[in-house]
């Protein structure tokens, strides 16, 4: 089979997720946090500062699935796998700031899982990844 040119379809959608989306997300619920950071316990500043990192690993690989760099598609499993177990352990802080209602947390953790996992099995399962990133000696 010969590459495909060029990233496109849900691959496109996952690299400007990671670049676009994921970061103005994180900002805003940043953002939300920092006004009474000072008040706040220890890890509510270590959980921003993974969250930012995290954002930041996303759009890195992002950039590297969008322009096919080599190894791009470990790199954003490994950004996702970050990405998701940063949010998990947000999640189950009491301390960091949330507007979720009593109950929901359950919800938004499997949505996040969900979102995670999905794309992680997108990338590693796809005909499409396997196609784009395919090196001359025939390997992904």
């Amino acid at each position: 089979m010969t590459p495909v040119n060029g990233v496109g379809g849900w691959l496109l959608v996952l690299s400007r997720v990671l670049i676009l989306w994921q970061p103005v997300i994180i900002g805003l619920t940043t953002a939300q946090t920092l006004g009474g950071l000072s008040m706040r316990d220890r890890h509510v500043t270590v959980l921003v500062l993974a969250r930012a990192l995290a954002a930041a690993f996303g759009v890195a690989a992002g950039l590297a699935l969008s322009r096919r760099h080599r190894g791009a598609v470990r790199i954003a499993k490994l950004s996702l796998l970050v990405s998701g177990v940063i949010e998990t352990i947000v999640y189950l802080t009491p301390s960091f700031p949330t507007s979720r209602g009593p109950g929901e947390t359950p919800l938004w953790m499997a949505g996040t899982l969900i979102f995670y996992s999905g794309w992680y099995g997108y990338l590693a399962r796809s005909k499409r990844v396997r196609l784009t990133f395919e090196d001359a000696d025939g390997t992904a």
